[in-house]
Formats: structure tokens, C-alpha cells, sequence
């Protein structure tokens, strides 16, 4: 990440207060994207959806979570291995704030994929998985 900062002693602090926000951001966003992915990988999509944000929730109801999962995700097969790609720290079209994660990943039934995880902070603070895109 390249930052400029203007040379001033107070706007110095903040820039590293913003970096450091932003690398807490990053760091609990992807924290709460793995604990999620492990779930999801086990094929309890049940339980990914009731440990998933509102803003899923409100999206796409638990039974159409665990159909689209089971059409999307189960024929891929087990899991070999993933590896975080990047953390961006953005905001939605609606100005809410998020870090959307990206990993490579490789699975018994397709050897290359990447997965996209949208992670939001809830009204208590806690950061939870809004979205999950696998292309």
C-alpha cells in the first residue's frame, strides 16, 4: 500500500492511526473469513448461514443459502488447500464499510479457484461474512 502523508507532526499520528484501523480492519475481516470458510467446508451450510452477517441473511433465506451451497459448492469437492490472496478494505455501493478477501484455492473437483469473501462489521462491532463467490 503506498501512503502519502503530509509532513506535519499531527497528520504523521494520523496516518498511523489510519494504517494501523486499516490493518486491524483487514486482519479481523479475514480472522472472521476463515473461521467462516471452515465451516462452510465442512458442508454444514446450515450453520455458515445462521454464523453468517445480517446483510446475507436478509439476502438469500437459510433454505435458499444451503440449495444454492449444495448446487455451487458441494460438487467442488473436498478442499486441498487455500491460500489468502489479498484484503482490501472498501465500502459497499451503500457506503457500508467492508473487506472483501480473496483466495486461491484447490479443490478435489476443480484444482484452481478463487474465492471471494465480502466481510462486514454487525452493529456490535463483530465482523461477519455478507457474501461468498466462488469463480
Amino acid at each position: 500500500m503506498t501512503l502519502s502523508c503530509p509532513s506535519s507532526r499531527l497528520a504523521l499520528i494520523a496516518c498511523v492511526v489510519f494504517v494501523a484501523c486499516r490493518s486491524s480492519a483487514e486482519g479481523a475481516a479475514t480472522t472472521a473469513a476463515q473461521v467462516w470458510l471452515a465451516v462452510n467446508d465442512t458442508g454444514n451450510y446450515s450453520q455458515s448461514w445462521t454464523a453468517a452477517a445480517a446483510y446475507l441473511q436478509h439476502a438469500a433465506a437459510e433454505k435458499q443459502w444451503e440449495a444454492s451451497m449444495l448446487q455451487t459448492r458441494q460438487p467442488l469437492g473436498k478442499l486441498l488447500s487455500r491460500k489468502k490472496k489479498s484484503a482490501t478494505e472498501t465500502t459497499t455501493a451503500l457506503g457500508d464499510r467492508c473487506v472483501v478477501v480473496e483466495y486461491d484455492a484447490s479443490f478435489e473437483n476443480r484444482p484452481s479457484a478463487i474465492e471471494t469473501v465480502t466481510v462486514m462489521p454487525e452493529k456490535d462491532g463483530q465482523w461477519k461474512v455478507a457474501g461468498y463467490f466462488i469463480k
